[in-house]
């Protein structure tokens, strides 16, 4: 009965007897509609959000009870473009995919500014405002703290914010992770010694001393991102907070180089919090 009412529209259709032979058949070739019957239940919940990752730009219709607006919400909530009531009449998905069309030119047009390095595209709304955060950070050569659950791509973003900003894909981007780090490995990862401050005659205090392996020194002129910042020790954080002010350290053969890098970091709360209770330094929340 679906495939007369498309029929009437002259539609090239394919038909697929169940969800496995409609992935196979998207597989093959590139559609501009797909029409899904809610009948199923959640599964075709699950399905569309399946389609909808891997075929943004087709439109997606679904075939809903009108006796049943509570799916049909949750169908509209998980990627449908639109519903039709069945039974529908071939007119009826005529002037919805008109519909359709028309509002996804005009997405399509905002999106277009969206389109970030790494292969990142913002569709919903909530993520166009991070992107458009990013585009914002990229623009400049300052700090950059990320705040956001464990596995939200923080990083993911940091290289994005790097690899969108100036000579981004020509500068080194250096992650380092504090999660679950023993104390001495992380100091030495980031700095490449525990040797900490080269004292000075005049002062009783000088450049830090680090190593040429590490990686403080591989992210000079680009970018150095530290996962997980609250994780890392104290010691950690000072030696860190001192050569991002100073821009400088001593080698471990007795060199001094400039360290100009721009840091970003990472963190899973709040950052006031973080201060107030001494987990992290104020200077590397400024």
């Amino acid at each position: 009965m679906v495939r007369e009412r498309l029929a009437q529209l002259e539609l090239p259709i394919t038909m697929a007897a169940d969800i496995p032979e409609a992935f196979e058949r998207l597989a093959e070739r590139r559609f501009a509609l797909c029409v899904l019957d809610l009948a199923a239940g959640r599964s075709t919940l699950a399905t569309i959000r399946i389609i909808r990752a891997q075929h943004p730009h087709m439109l997606v219709v679904g075939i809903a009870d009108p006796g049943n607006p509570v799916a049909a919400g949750e169908a509209i909530h998980a990627g449908f473009v639109d519903l039709l009531a069945w039974p529908f009449q071939a007119t009826d998905l005529l002037a919805l995919l008109a519909n359709a069309q028309d509002r996804q030119g005009i997405e399509a047009e905002r999106f277009e500014t969206f389109k970030m390095p790494n292969g990142v595209v913002a569709h919903s709304p909530a993520m166009q405002q991070v992107m458009e955060q990013v585009r914002r950070a990229s623009a400049g050569r300052g700090s950059v703290l990320l705040t956001g659950e464990p596995g939200t791509g923080r990083q993911f973003l940091g290289r994005t914010i790097h690899l969108a900003s100036e000579k981004g894909g020509a500068r080194p981007f250096i992650g380092v992770e504090c999660a679950g780090a023993d104390p001495e490995e992380l100091e030495r990862l980031l700095f490449g010694t525990c040797a900490g401050r080269k004292a000075d005659a005049a002062s009783g205090t000088g450049p830090e001393v680090v190593g040429r392996e590490s990686a403080i020194v591989a992210a000079r002129g680009g970018t150095l991102f530290v996962e997980h910042l609250l994780d890392a020790p104290t010691r950690v954080q000072a030696r860190l907070a001192r050569i991002l002010r100073d821009q400088e350290a001593i080698v471990s053969d007795g060199e001094t180089i400039d360290i100009v890098v721009r840091p970003m970091a990472s963190v899973s709360t709040g950052v006031d919090a973080a201060v107030t209770d001494g987990r992290l330094r104020a200077v590397l929340a400024e």
